[in-house]
């Protein structure tokens, strides 16, 4: 009996390597989306008068750096989070300080970035 062909078994899913792949390619891709967002706008006027036509003018393109800037921390997030699952580290003193640490970060950072109300 021939094993069937599928894109992904269940050993293959739960391999130490390929979620150590994945954990680095998210890490990556979390600091190309942060440098991408910082370069998707143009510097924004000093005059207050033309501050808000910048803000008319751009206002998708601000949406969308401001969704990448918060989606990248959260890529970075996982990795170290990913780091910690792989050194067994999580019930130790730095482990648990580094995923409070992450969780205070996100809970900062996330409903700022979220907030797009003020943007309207």
């Amino acid at each position: 009996m021939q094993p069937s062909m599928t894109l992904f078994t269940k050993e293959m899913l739960l391999s130490t390597r390929l979620f150590s792949i994945l954990a680095a390619l998210g890490c990556i891709l979390g600091v190309v989306i942060l440098f991408l967002s910082f370069s998707l706008n143009p510097a924004p006027p000093t005059d207050p008068a033309q501050l808000t036509a910048y803000g008319k003018q751009y206002h998708n393109a601000i949406l969308v750096g401001a969704w990448l800037q918060a989606i990248s921390p959260l890529l970075i997030i996982f990795f170290v989070l990913a780091i910690l699952h792989l050194a067994k580290a999580t019930t130790r003193f730095a482990g648990l300080a580094t995923l409070l640490g992450g969780s205070i970060f996100m809970n900062m950072f996330f409903p700022a970035c979220l907030d797009t109300q003020q943007l309207s």
